[in-house]
This record gives structure tokens, sequence and C-alpha cells, in this order.
């Protein structure tokens, strides 16, 4: 399902469910990869919620329930304490997300840069349609350690292929594409990667289609990713 038909589909339903004063107070965002049409079938719940005034308890509630009633009816797939409305976290006015972005960019830990760039991978369902505290966010100074931290797990025992797929083509997207404007469809991300870099197109999106990989299949990849990861890290991230 295209995210845009996702987005009808939510706007059409809580427009039905919550009063009209609390639509136009809150901006809801999907994240991360249902963005980007990384999943064939059950994308997963990342998503965060901007508030535009106090709500109580009892609103937020409200409105975590008439999204959560959404998300089961597309089959989305929850992540408990994940990247989503359903933790406190991710539920805040302006002024709470200013003072989390700036929290997250200021943290050495590899979990709070990854919640920052799932927060430049936003697509608006509901409210504004760009978060003013995203542009905070600067890519070629807050990635480095994650960059790294991908890089070094290409040499682990096992990996996620999917995960690190998207992930080499968000962190290259946000260096090589100046501002943040969100990573869109990875497909076409690879390709704007493929005029900076040596990038093999066809392999990697045989990879990436491929529900599972034997033995050489794996070195292939990792020693591909290897190769790309060094030549992106002295052409991209170092003179950066």
């Amino acid at each position: 399902m295209e995210k845009t038909e996702i987005k009808g589909i939510i706007e059409s339903e809580l427009s039905l469910v919550l009063d009209k004063k609390i639509c136009s107070d809150i901006s809801l965002y999907l994240l991360g990869s249902v963005t980007y049409g990384a999943h064939e079938s059950s994308p997963d719940d990342d998503s965060m919620l901007v508030i535009h005034r106090d709500f109580s308890s009892d609103e937020i509630n409200h409105v975590r329930e008439a999204v959560k009633k959404n998300f089961n009816s597309l089959r989305f797939h929850s992540c408990p304490n994940s990247m989503n409305i359903f933790n406190s976290e991710w539920i805040g006015t302006v002024e709470d997300w200013e003072l989390r972005v700036n929290k997250l960019k200021s943290s050495s830990l590899v979990k709070d840069k990854i919640s920052l760039i799932a927060l430049l991978d936003y697509y608006s369902v509901i409210g504004m349609e760009q978060p003013l505290f995203i542009k905070k966010i600067n890519p070629r100074y807050d990635f480095i350690n994650l960059f790294v931290y991908d890089f070094l797990k290409l040499f682990m025992l096992r990996i996620n292929k999917r995960k690190t797929l998207m992930r080499f083509a968000a962190i290259s997207h946000y260096y090589i594409e100046p501002g943040t404007k969100p990573l869109g469809n990875i497909q076409s991300k690879y390709k704007l990667i493929s005029q900076a870099l040596p990038i093999n197109l066809k392999a990697i999106n045989q990879f990436y289609k491929q529900e599972a990989l034997s033995i050489s299949e794996q070195i292939q990849l990792r020693t591909m990713l290897i190769y790309y990861y060094v030549i992106f890290f002295f052409k991209h991230v170092k003179g950066g």
C-alpha cells in the first residue's frame, strides 16, 4: 500500500472518531521504513505526535486509541517500547521535541542516533507538513558514530540484511543530499547514491528482495557493503 493511500485512510478515519478541535491541535507523522515503502505487507508502527497545546491525559489516550485502531486495521506491526506514539517519549509539544532533538544530538548512544535518523524519515499524516525542530538535525555531524557502528556490524556473525541495506541508503542519502529532505523511495535513493559511489544497483536490488541468502551470498553482500562504506567514508564523511 502506498503511503499516500495510508495517509488518506488514517486522515479519514481519525476525522470520524476525534473531535475537530483535537484534530486541528495535533500533527501525526509516520517514521522510518514505512515512509519509503520498505515493507511489502506489514509496516512497523513507527510514529510521532506533536501536540500544539496542553492535552489532558484523557485526550492523549483518546488520540492513541484512535490511532491504534487505525494501525491495527492497516495491519501495522506493533513494536513494544519502540519509536511510536504508544511510547510517551514520542509525544510532545514543539518545545518538548526541540529539547528531545537537542538531547539526541548530544548523545553518543547508537540507539539515540537511530531515533534521530528515524525523525528525518518522517511523513506527515495530519497537521504540519514539516516539523521545524527537524531542521536542527545536521546529518554530516550527527550520524558519524551510527555510520561506524553499522560498518563494524558487517564483520559480525549475523546481520539484519534489510535494516543494513536500508540504513546504508538512509545515511548515504543524508550525506549526499543537502538539507534534511526525507528519504522517500529506497530504490530511487540507491539510484541517487550510485551517482556518487560505484554501486552495483542490480546486485543491491537482488539482495534486498531476496527472503534468505546463502552463505556465499552473505559473504558477497558483506564484502560489497564493506567496500561501499570505505569508499563512502573517504569521499563524504571524512571530508564532511
